[in-house]
């Protein structure tokens, strides 16, 4: 999946990145702050990329579901923390296990895409230059200083204003991600889930669960076997006819609930009148249920 959408969103679709030259990096940093203390930050995903005509590019994803005016922040902490680490390397002594400072002689290029997953459009500028505030006022003092200031642009994409063009684009179960994601930005009545097969199930529910923040994606994850998982029998269509069906259940679940906590404060006021007409008679029941607090 992760070759899959920077060759889309990268390179237009074209199969540059594969995934057998991506490499698994560290996803930690650390940063000394204003206190003198050592910060550890993370990063969602990070791989080496060693491919053809470039030695080596590191490339960084971060996925977002909410508009965050300080992104370009963040990511020039991730971009320069990963810069920083090529100065300097660890090099372990066999003999003593020790580690020394060595100075690293390769520099490589850092890329850093985030995904942004919102029910609304990104709401925030790219650049760092943006972010500042007060703005710099346009004055004459301000302009000559604003001409030292470092500018920093980051790489956002807005899954859920992708065109129909470029999600045809991907290859992988990130496909279906994306039509979801656009299907609830534009609110389409008429959307028809993909019958396309889920390739990896576990790691594509997961995914839902967390962009979504539906728990309900993970626990599918038992709901098939290992054969149908295999065999291309899961596809978004029955991820979500399963959600509906689970909601219905846990809607009529707690009705009934209700309906007992209801029959449960009558019987301790002695309201029999109430508590013989509740059963067929719906408008009562919401009466009460205001009422009662219920």
């Amino acid at each position: 999946m992760f070759s899959d959408i920077v060759n889309v969103l990268l390179f237009n679709g074209d199969e540059i990145v594969t995934p057998d030259a991506l490499i698994d990096s560290m996803n930690f940093s650390q940063y000394k702050a204003d206190d003198g203390k050592i910060h550890e930050q993370e990063r969602d995903t990070f791989k080496i990329w060693e491919g053809q005509d470039v030695e080596m590019v590191l490339f960084g994803i971060e996925n977002q579901t909410d508009s965050d005016k300080d992104m370009p922040f963040r990511i020039m902490g991730y971009d320069g923390a990963s810069y920083r680490s090529q100065l300097l390397k660890k090099k372990v002594d066999n003999d003593t296990g020790e580690k020394t400072a060595i100075s690293c002689k390769e520099r490589y290029p850092v890329v850093t895409i985030v995904l942004y997953f919102g029910e609304t459009i990104w709401q925030y500028s790219n650049e760092l230059v943006d972010c500042f505030v007060p703005k710099l006022p346009n004055s004459e003092i301000a302009n000559r200083v604003s001409q030292y200031v470092s500018n920093y642009k980051i790489n956002v994409f807005d899954i859920g204003n992708l065109s129909e063009e470029d999600i045809e684009k991907f290859q992988s179960d990130f496909k279906l991600v994306a039509e979801y994601f656009v299907n609830v930005r534009h609110s389409n009545s008429d959307y028809v889930p993909s019958g396309k097969s889920i390739i990896h199930v576990d790691e594509f529910l997961k995914l839902m669960s967390v962009l979504t923040g539906d728990k309900h994606y993970a626990e599918y994850i038992d709901m098939y076997t290992e054969e149908e998982k295999r065999g291309g029998k899961v596809n978004m269509c029955k991820i979500l006819d399963a959600r509906e069906s689970k909601g219905r259940t846990e809607g009529r679940i707690e009705g009934e609930q209700r309906v007992l906590e209801l029959i449960d404060k009558l019987i301790e006021d002695n309201r029999t009148v109430e508590l013989s007409n509740i059963s067929e008679n719906e408008g009562l029941r919401n009466i009460l249920y205001v009422e009662y607090g219920l």
